[in-house]
């Protein structure tokens, strides 16, 4: 969930009752994709590192909107 104020999300800032949660390396994964209130974001929006994503955007997320980062890995 957002907090109205970042734009880097760490794997700590994760929903604490689904479990640990794990950002993966862009280079082990297949593709990604980033969700904003459920829509899909260009590629160009954002980015993801181990551990981390970042919003290239110049507003970020108001606060309590939810973000799923989506991680395929065939």
């Amino acid at each position: 969930m957002a907090d109205g104020k970042k734009r880097v999300f760490k794997e700590d800032d994760g929903i604490k009752e689904l479990g640990i949660q794990v950002i993966l390396s862009p280079f082990v994964l297949s593709f990604t994709n980033l969700f904003i209130n459920g829509v899909l974001q260009p590629k160009e929006s954002y980015l993801v590192k181990k551990g981390e994503f970042c919003l290239l955007t110049e507003d970020v997320p108001m606060k309590d909107t939810l973000l799923i980062l989506q991680m395929i890995k065939a």
